[in-house]
């Protein structure tokens, strides 16, 4: 039997094996540097009984794996269903056992895809493991659906269909999904000043299982009802915590954190960006940029609370806070 990783006509290497034992587990190790793959092509493996054994029903017994791309395959009990305040809502543990991520839609329409009943976006979390699943959780509410009508769930990765399974809609009450909410100490915060997360949390049904704290999307802390985050970058941040019952039943709330350049004295207000460039012109914060805003960043020009967030008042450009930066919005001013 050849073994095979190919990433298009051009790019593969092999190994054959001799003999397989029945019941028995073969290792084959073998790969391909980085350098050489391009994602014009799925990366696959393949194995192939036929290059080197011939079968006497001539049968090609060829099995293909992709081994980079999503691959989704629904399983009985990764479809259920909750009902709540009349509404029947489908929860949805999409598997992935490609070692990439990708966005793609669950779907769920009537028995012969005549009628939609519901669809959701979801995000597929990569798989470290190709024997080993990786599980997203996604709830996507249903219009006009009955208890134990026959339903297809649909799975699209990259607008091609990945697995379509049929199911029956029957409710199981435990299967509410868990609520949460997300308190904090502050929700306006200068720059580089701790922020103190926490998480309020039930389960009406059963226990809490996992929590996973996001900013921006990004994972910064798991299984943590109460921490401390120290944002770096201004603007409005979005917190989300993610909140996972005993069921595998998931749900999401957000809150929103603005994050601000610091005062440069106690006197002024915060600075702000009246045109959305980046730099903070408005130095005391008044809505104006005119020349009071030059005295007050000649006053400041040294202090350690300016010179951390150079960005904002660098008007130079040269990456330091210091006299330019004065020259340069008295001249933008006048």
């Amino acid at each position: 039997m050849e073994i095979r990783l190919e990433n298009g006509p051009n790019v593969s290497t092999s190994q054959h094996i001799s003999a397989l034992e029945p019941e028995t587990d073969t290792v084959v190790n073998f790969s391909i540097s980085e350098d050489r793959l391009t994602s014009a092509f799925a990366t696959r493996v393949t194995a192939d009984s036929n290059e080197s054994v011939t079968e006497s029903d001539e049968t090609n017994n060829a099995r293909t794996a992709n081994v980079l791309r999503p691959t989704v395959e629904l399983q009985p009990g990764e479809v259920n269903y909750y009902q709540q305040d009349g509404t029947t809502t489908a929860v949805v543990l999409v598997p992935n056992t490609g070692l990439q991520s990708a966005t793609g839609s669950v779907t769920v329409s009537n028995f012969n895809g005549s009628e939609q009943f519901g669809q959701t976006t979801v995000t597929l979390n990569a798989s470290s493991n190709t024997k080993t699943a990786a599980y997203t959780s996604t709830e996507l509410p249903l219009k006009d659906v009955s208890e134990n009508e026959t339903v297809l769930v649909t799975v699209e990765i990259n607008n091609t269909t990945e697995d379509i399974a049929v199911d029956t809609v029957a409710h199981n009450t435990t299967l509410t999904p868990p609520t949460g909410t997300i308190e904090l100490n502050q929700s306006t915060v200068e720059r580089n000043r701790s922020v103190k997360l926490f998480a309020e949390t039930h389960d009406i049904d059963g226990t809490i299982e996992s929590l996973e704290w996001r900013v921006n999307g990004a994972v910064i802390a798991t299984n943590q009802s109460n921490l401390t985050w120290t944002p770096n970058e201004r603007g409005n941040q979005t917190v989300t915590l993610v909140i996972r019952d005993d069921d595998g039943v998931e749900k999401t709330v957000n809150r929103t954190v603005y994050v601000h350049v610091p005062r440069l004295s106690s006197a002024l207000s915060v600075p702000t960006d009246p045109d959305g460039d980046g730099e903070f012109e408005d130095i005391n914060g008044d809505g104006e940029v005119n020349i009071v805003d030059v005295q007050a960043m000649f006053v400041n020009r040294d202090k350690v609370v300016t010179t951390n967030s150079s960005r904002a008042f660098d008007f130079s450009g040269n990456g330091v806070v210091n006299i330019i930066d004065v020259q340069h919005l008295f001249n933008e001013v006048i």
